[in-house]
């Protein structure tokens, strides 16, 4: 049995669930980590926010939303995701980890004797475009392969 440690920073979306089933089909574990809160800089946040022109999160950014929100959508993707992937039949379990989810992430992954890291997360080109992403990261830390996607999609960042 293949076992996959996702990081996310949002609720995975259907199309991500079939994806990781395509991947492995259904015979895995998948064990779902989701910040608590946002590590990236408001800086990195706002650049973002206008390349994706959404105004909505743009002002979301800029107002400084609380931890307390952050740490209510973090709970709430990470049950959400852990549906979507018990719905399919996959046995899923998953955690919180710091705002900083790197070494939480290299000690699960280590840990969980896991064969592979899917780092789910929407485009950050301030991060991705310097390497500062947590795939990036991760990948220095880790004896096992890591990729990078873009959710909801079937973009590969690497």
């Amino acid at each position: 049995m293949n076992h996959l440690i996702v990081l996310t920073e949002n609720a995975l979306t259907d199309h991500d669930v079939t994806r990781i089933i395509e991947w492995y089909d259904k015979d895995m574990r998948v064990h779902v980590l989701v910040p608590e809160t946002s590590d990236q800089s408001v800086f990195d946040q706002v650049v973002d926010d206008v390349v994706r022109v959404d105004m909505d999160e743009l002002k979301r950014d800029l107002s400084g939303a609380s931890a307390d929100d952050d740490g209510l959508a973090a709970r709430r993707a990470l049950h959400d995701s852990l549906e979507l992937l018990l719905g399919q039949g996959v046995t899923a379990t998953g955690a919180l980890t710091p705002r900083d989810p790197i070494a939480a992430t290299s000690s699960c992954v280590t840990s969980e004797d896991a064969d592979e890291l899917w780092v789910v997360t929407e485009p950050h080109l301030v991060s991705d475009l310097l390497r500062r992403d947590w795939a990036s990261k991760l990948r220095h830390q880790l004896n096992v392969p890591v990729l990078h996607v873009i959710g909801g999609t079937d973009e590969v960042i690497s």
